[in-house]
């Protein structure tokens, strides 16, 4: 009943139909009357046992009630029924968050840091399993969420390519704060004797130069149980030239370890990046309930279809033709 409750039209104005429907009913018990009549005349005389020896009686009205049904079914899936619905589902989130800063631009990693990690990102996303949704987030002195977490990867994918390294200063610990509120919060603890569903990837060449500090963010994701895995890209010895300047950019690896062990996370170097594939192989999961409006155009249409042909079915094995 609750479900009932929720029904509604795709297309309402569709449902005008109905009146014609409802005027094949009103002229169907007129004439089933008049015949009713006409049969009750002859029955007077005594003529009606010789001209009608084998009366339908109740098979030719529940023949056209089954075709008025069907008409009345098709009507109500021609105006897109819908109705809301929950559904349990096996699901989980991955926040994905690349450094978008400009000391990216190095090309201590080749063909430089920004599109060796643009290059991991997409691997990673392709990688994880059908019941992971994700989201991208960006930063550098800004952060922002690109993509809301999601299940279309190829939203994901699309975002990720149009990406450009060209920001100054790097805002990490804000980059983990904003990415603990992308995530619905029923991935997140507390539930009962479950982890978060949840956990964060940063592809980053380290460093925190602006923002909540390093400590706040690992406190607020040790507080949700979202653990936070690094990827650091970049050597000691990298640069960036700016404005004919030539700038000293050295990967900063120790924030990246600290921010992973923090949180129960792993940090990995670009080289090994690949195991972190792996690594989310198993990533924890969350049995959900979400609703969604379901249309109920298709299962109405069949219905209305089968009681149609066991309508017409009916007239040609009763009286040899249809209704």
């Amino acid at each position: 009943m609750d479900t009932l409750r929720t029904l509604s039209f795709e297309a309402p104005w569709r449902l005008w139909l109905l009146v014609g429907v409802a005027l094949l009913v009103a002229a169907t018990v007129v004439v089933a009357r008049r015949r009713s009549q006409t049969a009750s005349r002859f029955a007077e005389s005594g003529m009606w046992a010789a001209l009608a020896p084998d009366r339908p009686g109740w098979r030719r009205p529940l023949t056209r009630a089954g075709v008025l049904l069907a008409l009345a079914v098709l009507v109500l899936a021609f105006a897109q029924p819908q109705v809301l619905a929950s559904s349990a589902r096996q699901r989980a989130i991955v926040i994905v968050g690349l450094d978008i800063s400009a000391s990216m631009q190095s090309g201590d990693v080749a063909p430089s840091r920004f599109a060796a990690a643009q290059t991991a990102a997409q691997a990673f996303v392709a990688e994880l399993p059908k019941y992971v949704d994700v989201g991208l987030v960006t930063y550098y002195s800004k952060v922002t969420v690109a993509v809301p977490p999601t299940s279309d990867r190829a939203a994901v994918s699309a975002s990720i390519d149009k990406l450009q390294a060209n920001g100054g200063g790097t805002a990490l610990g804000d980059a983990v704060i904003t990415s603990l509120h992308a995530i619905p919060p029923k991935f997140l603890v507390p539930a009962p004797g479950k982890p978060a569903a949840a956990s964060m990837v940063l592809l980053s060449d380290g460093g925190s130069t602006t923002g909540q500090p390093v400590t706040t963010a690992i406190a607020q994701a040790v507080a949700q149980q979202v653990p936070v895995s690094t990827i650091a890209f970049g050597t000691p010895g990298g640069t960036v030239v700016s404005n004919g300047r030539t700038f000293q950019v050295p990967v900063d690896a120790t924030v990246l370890k600290q921010l992973a062990d923090g949180t129960k996370g792993t940090a990995y170097q670009a080289a090994d990046a690949a195991q972190l594939g792996q690594a989310y192989a198993a990533v924890a999961s969350r049995i959900t309930a979400e609703t969604a409006r379901h249309d109920l155009t298709a299962p109405l249409t069949g219905v209305g279809l089968v009681v149609l042909l066991a309508a017409a079915a009916s007239a040609v094995v009763w009286f040899g033709a249809a209704p």
